[in-house]
């Protein structure tokens, strides 16, 4: 720019101008330009004076560093967000929702956003909300079916994906009744993924098993396995038939559950879903044991008889966990049924089940399981901190078993079908097993990814 200046003014002088006069123009403008410069140096040194200017390095195409003046100096600077405003959005951590009791009992007490269903009518847009706030995700936005999905934001997937990742590429067994069938037979077809199903039959586990051992499978018709893979988590649920959780041979004989164990692993081998021991582990069929109970006249009538019926369980926890270390243990809570003989004391019967729950491994045990994470040379405060998250994850992994709270979510006493909430006065609504899918595998995320995931560190 200045040396076009210079040369613009030369070439207006005129041709035969003395060499001298054009000299004397030449310095004239230096010296204004001198000036010039001058005021603008002094009017940037007293702008720094007053708001300094920040500096950030980048490189020119040539690769040379330069200083640039900071862009950003009149913008205010915003705190990190990690939501950064967008809804839904994973703002809690692993450890902080298990400190709020997110992976146990408290998940399943809250409120539905119909508090009073309509008999007959079996609404999907119904949804079950806990008291806490536990980051749920709603699950069915992973479904392949758009009228399941609904309305599906990049949001809402991301929120789902990242609050269930403790499920990713693991396999929940179910061991329970035609109540817990509808997870496999109305759960898979909600997510669009087709099914599979096998049986072993009585003959094959009698070859396969130790003499005997086809009698840890009752009815003698074999052992029957269906199931299905929940699209973008590679999840496996699987569901298996038992007519009770205690009051037959195949759940109280202790001898019987290292063939029990072994025909389930058999059954597993032989879909095509998923070949690894399972990850979780879900024991159900109070409703059973009462029929069963009542069939023999030998229902529960004392302390002592409800105690023999909490051992028979903690029996079959401990031997699923010594076959299955890193396996977590859900025992599944029960609502009044009506439907037929099934009627029993089902709120003596959740209580027992909430006892076992609150019973705990031997620390080895819960090693063994991968619930406390390895040491590793760390900085004091990162130390510290995993000390404290490390305490959380051994607290809730080194139970026993966990409460899978079914009877807390219907708000019945009993549930008949009048009530609105069962079909029949047993087996639930749509709507029902929709949200009990969505809070259990909530719950199983935060329990795989301490349990397991954090744990193998």
């Amino acid at each position: 720019m200045l040396s076009l200046c210079l040369a613009g003014s030369a070439a207006a002088a005129p041709a035969n101008a003395p060499q001298s006069s054009l000299q004397s123009t030449l310095d004239q403008l230096r010296a204004q330009l001198a000036a010039l410069q001058s005021q603008i140096d002094s009017f940037s040194t007293g702008a720094s004076s007053e708001a300094p200017l920040t500096s950030t390095r980048s490189k020119g195409r040539a690769g040379r560093e330069y200083d640039r003046p900071g862009v950003l100096r009149e913008l205010p600077q915003l705190a990190l967000n990690p939501c950064l405003g967008v809804k839904p959005c994973l703002h809690t951590t692993v450890e902080e929702r298990l400190a709020r009791g997110c992976a146990g009992a408290p998940v399943f007490s809250g409120n539905w956003t119909s508090p009073v269903p309509v008999p007959g009518r079996d609404s999907l847009g119904q949804r079950f909300l806990p008291r806490l706030d536990c980051d749920v995700a709603e699950v069915w936005k992973l479904s392949k079916v758009e009228a399941r999905r609904g309305r599906l934001t990049d949001a809402m997937e991301a929120h789902a994906l990242s609050r269930l990742a403790g499920l990713r590429n693991k396999l929940w067994l179910i061991v329970g009744t035609s109540v817990d069938h509808t997870i496999t037979r109305s759960g898979c077809d909600s997510f669009g993924v087709p099914r599979e199903s096998v049986v072993v039959s009585t003959a094959e586990l009698a070859r396969a098993l130790p003499a005997g051992g086809q009698h840890a499978f009752a009815g003698g018709s074999g052992l029957a396995m269906d199931g299905c893979a929940v699209p973008l988590l590679n999840l496996t649920v699987v569901e298996t038939h038992s007519a009770g959780m205690a009051s037959l041979r195949p759940s109280n004989d202790a001898a019987l559950q290292p063939a029990r164990l072994r025909g389930w692993e058999l059954a597993l081998a032989a879909m095509r879903l998923h070949h690894r021991p399972p990850d979780f582990v879900t024991l159900s069929g109070e409703e059973w044991d009462f029929k069963n109970w009542a069939r023999a006249g030998r229902q529960p009538n004392s302390s002592l008889a409800w105690r023999e019926v909490g051992e028979v369980i903690r029996m079959q926890v401990e031997a699923i966990r010594s076959h299955w270390p890193r396996a977590v243990v859900m025992v599944r809570t029960m609502y009044g049924a009506t439907y037929g003989g099934f009627g029993g004391d089902y709120g003596a019967y959740n209580a027992l089940l909430r006892e076992v729950s609150t019973r705990r491994l031997s620390r080895r045990a819960a090693r063994a399981a991968g619930g406390v994470a390895g040491q590793q040379p760390e900085a004091p405060a990162r130390r510290a901190e995993r000390e404290r998250a490390a305490g959380i994850v051994e607290t809730e992994c080194g139970r026993l078993a966990h409460e899978s709270d079914v009877a807390s979510m219907a708000h019945c006493s009993a549930c008949s079908s009048r009530s609105g909430w069962t079909k029949d006065g047993m087996h639930p609504h749509e709507w029902f097993t929709a949200s009990w899918i969505e809070i259990v595998l909530n719950q199983m995320a935060d329990l795989g990814a301490a349990c397991q995931d954090l744990g193998a560190v």
